[in-house]
């Protein structure tokens, strides 16, 4: 089945995504989501079963900048015993935006969000969740538990200087989302999910 990933439906107004991040979103069906007035659409995009689209570099140097036109480094990081691959841009003292992309997708799912929400001043995060694309893939169905998860998704926050996040989760990334922001409320910032319940 075609990933769908959130694009831009007319326009060029991405600056307006960080409006979405400190806002209640009205969510619709898996077409048309909108707040604040700027509508996006779920569109289907290529399957691409786990890995990148031709041109994407997955395996830059650690910290080397991508050529996918995210304008992200790809850093290593260990958090809650397991390595995951993290996309990283914006400036350091930026208000920290964690990106959890869905089921079967990887960090790419983000790729169009990434430089615009860095561009407006954010710190923006995209992890290779726990067993997709090159993060580690540990062994038995217990090490994919939401609370093993949401324990993955706030380790992240040491790329952030331990300050909350804002989390931004589309399909399996929104329930880790939410499922985060129940177990550790003081360090989630906001709280955005596009595509789950």
């Amino acid at each position: 089945t075609p990933r769908h990933e959130i694009r831009e439906a007319h326009g060029g107004d991405y600056a307006g995504l960080k409006r979405l991040l400190a806002a209640p979103v009205a969510f619709g069906s898996n077409r048309w989501i909108v707040g604040h007035g700027i509508p996006f659409r779920a569109v289907a995009g290529p399957p691409h079963g786990g890995v990148a689209p031709r041109g994407a570099d997955v395996n830059a140097p650690a910290g080397g900048a991508a050529h996918d036109g995210s304008g992200a480094a790809l850093q290593r990081v260990t958090t809650n015993g397991v390595g995951l691959d993290v996309r990283v841009a914006g400036p350091r003292d930026g208000p920290p935006v964690l990106l959890l992309h869905g089921f079967p997708e990887f960090w790419y799912g983000w790729h169009r969000q990434i430089a615009p929400l860095a561009a407006a001043g954010c710190r923006v995060l995209v992890p290779n969740q726990r067993g997709y694309d090159g993060s580690d893939k540990p062994a038995g169905v217990a090490a994919y538990g939401l609370d093993v998860l949401a324990a993955d998704a706030i380790g992240l926050a040491a790329l952030a200087a331990q300050r909350p996040l804002h989390f931004v989760g589309h399909d399996w990334g929104g329930l880790v989302a939410w499922w985060t922001a129940l177990r550790y409320p003081a360090r989630v910032a906001s709280l955005t999910v596009l595509n789950a319940p």
